[in-house]
Formats: C-alpha cells, structure tokens, sequence
C-alpha cells in the first residue's frame, strides 16, 4: 500500500540529552535517540541504524558527527554523515561535507564544504571516499 510502512522504520524516542550549559570533551556513540543543547568536542557517532540526532540552535560540535538520522539547528565544525535523512533548519551551520541519502535544508541553512548524496556515501561509518 502506498504511504504504509512498517512500524519498524520509525526513528528512535530521544532518550539521551546533554544540556545548554553542559561541555562534553571526547567521543560519544549513542543508540537510540539524541538531543544535544550545549557543546561537544568530540565525534558524536550512533550505534544504530534507527538512531536520531538532533542539533538545538544553541548546540556545537567541533568533531564528526556519524548517525542515520540528523537534524540540525546549530553548528558543527566537522563532516556531517547522515546515511538515511538529514535537516538543516534556517539557522544550522556545518563547516565541512555532508554526505545524505535524503537531504532538506532551509533557507539560510549554511555549509562550507561538499555535498555528497549516498551514491557517493561511504559504505561503512565514518569512512569517506576520497573526491
């Protein structure tokens, strides 16, 4: 049936969090869903395939940031490799490549680096062909 899918494709709830005024040092890898408010400088990597990353407008990370599904509002100083979906609000600013299967991005959205769709993604995480 056209628009049924299954259950299984939803992306996960957001069950991890770190706060506006919270700076996190080093890497992270998550599974299921995460928002991050504050800083990280780190690479931000999802264990999973259902994983979701959300960027509030107030968030940073300075490191690559590896999940299937990205949305972002703030800033990332890195490559940006989201192998289902990525959103780039008005105000998201990524300072290096995006690598997608399906891209949105808004007006006023900024990237100062390359777009790469998944015909050009990388088969493994955090691994990109060279241009």
């Amino acid at each position: 049936m056209l628009g049924n899918k299954k259950s299984d494709q939803k992306p996960a709830a957001i069950n991890t969090m770190i706060g506006a005024k919270t700076e996190a040092i080093g890497n992270i890898s998550f599974q299921g869903g995460m928002r991050i408010d504050g800083k990280v400088h780190g690479n931000v990597t999802a264990a999973d395939d259902k994983a979701i990353l959300i960027l509030s407008g107030s968030a940073t990370v300075e490191g690559t940031v590896d999940a299937p599904t990205v949305i972002v509002s703030g800033s990332i100083n890195g490559n940006l490799i989201a192998r289902k979906r990525v959103e780039l609000h008005a105000d998201a600013h990524v300072e290096g490549d995006v690598h997608y299967s399906s891209l949105a991005m808004d007006p006023g959205a900024v990237v100062n680096g390359n777009l790469y769709h998944e015909q050009d993604y990388p088969n493994k995480a955090g691994t990109v062909k060279n241009a």
